[in-house]
């Protein structure tokens, strides 16, 4: 808390005072406000960090940056790994978008990694992409609903899948009235910011869906 504070430090066995000119930057997949307010943060420490707040979206709230990272990843992997693979297809384009990618920027780093090493060509489709989802999920667990899931093999039973804003509004919703009305403490249960509760809402409410 002094070294934040002062920016001065004593290192380990010495008696010496020392001054760094450091500028400190905090990141978390928590909300800190409902988190010092709940006790399981200190709250010097966190009106020492809360300077200035930064939010970054998740990838789903973000298509276009999406394929941004992907086609940088594709560069980089296919230098490490020396392999020919430079660019996707407009479908597989399509499906970056598209999927929700539960584990964000590195579990889009990921798959761009295993693309790139089980790739045989210059360019990378849907169905590639697929597998690779695919793969993941299993993986993870994260068993994140797809097109793929909708049909099995041929003789089994097509699967219900309902459209992930209304999975959203359903956890989101299920939360709130679990908490009370309580957003900030549904944000905490969704690991979200209040922020984006209230904006779903409103985006549901301009829409009329209440």
């Amino acid at each position: 808390m002094r070294f934040i504070q002062n920016g001065t430090f004593k290192p380990v066995g010495s008696d010496t005072e020392l001054t760094a000119d450091v500028r400190i930057l905090a990141a978390t997949n928590r909300d800190p406000l409902l988190e010092m307010r709940e006790g399981r943060l200190r709250e010097d420490l966190f009106y020492r960090l809360h300077v200035v707040p930064l939010r970054i979206p998740p990838l789903r709230e973000r298509a276009d940056d999406v394929v941004f990272l992907a086609e940088h990843f594709l560069r980089d992997f296919a230098e490490q790994e020396e392999r020919g693979a430079s660019t996707f297809t407009e479908d597989a384009r399509r499906e970056f978008r598209r999927y929700p990618w539960p584990g964000n920027v590195r579990q889009l780093e990921n798959i761009i990694h295993r693309l790139v090493l089980m790739s045989d060509g210059d360019s990378i489709g849907y169905d590639d992409l697929r597998q690779a989802i695919s793969d993941s999920d299993v993986v993870d667990g994260t068993n994140a609903p797809t097109r793929n899931t909708a049909f099995g093999a041929q003789d089994a039973k097509p699967v219900q899948v309902e459209p992930l804003w209304l999975t959203e509004k359903r956890a989101i919703q299920a939360a709130i009235d679990a908490c009370e009305g309580n957003i900030n403490r549904a944000a905490g249960l969704l690991e979200v910011a209040p922020s984006t509760i209230y904006r779903k809402i409103q985006s549901w409410k301009s829409a009329g869906d209440n």
